[in-house]
């Protein structure tokens, strides 16, 4: 079932999509990658706290799986709602899942960033957005270069990112 839900979320069946990861959760509750898929569809829009508490749960059975700790991470850093906000949260993940790519994934460090502005460390986030531009710029990645300087410079002004705010 999780499989399928796969092949209808990349045909951009939601609704259906999860369907099947319920389905599969009930199957198998323990199985963390059901949980992380629930959470990446729910999160996306109907159902946010739901896809909070399924990466939680997630990051409950593997705690150290760097895309779920990213993706929690960032949801928890700019999402438009405050009430889905914590950058003290969404520092310790992000940092986390940095630590555990050895700081080589330009969108982990902009994900930390965002936590750091979130958090209200705007030094560190200024940093960090520097960082995943340079690392961006140095492996090709143009248009993720440009968009972490658009970002640091958002930090150096003392604002964080909100998810559709620009």
């Amino acid at each position: 079932m999780k499989s399928i839900g796969n092949v209808l979320l990349r045909e951009g069946k939601t609704n259906e999509a999860i369907a099947q990861y319920v389905a599969a959760n009930k199957m198998a509750p323990e199985d963390w990658e059901v949980h992380a898929r629930l959470a990446q569809v729910l999160a996306a829009g109907p159902d946010t706290a739901a896809g909070i508490e399924h990466y939680r749960e997630a990051l409950r059975l593997k705690p150290d799986w760097p895309e779920t700790l990213n993706n929690l991470a960032w949801l928890l850093a700019r999402h438009p709602n405050p009430a889905f906000r914590d950058g003290a949260e969404a520092v310790r993940l992000a940092e986390r899942a940095c630590a555990l790519t050895g700081r080589k994934r330009v969108l982990y460090l902009g994900t930390l960033a965002a936590a750091y502005a979130e958090a209200g460390k705007f030094p560190e986030a200024v940093a960090t957005a520097q960082e995943a531009r340079d690392l961006a710029a140095a492996t090709g990645q143009k248009e993720l270069a440009a968009l972490n300087e658009k970002l640091r410079q958002l930090y150096q002004a003392g604002k964080p990112f909100r998810e559709g705010a620009e």
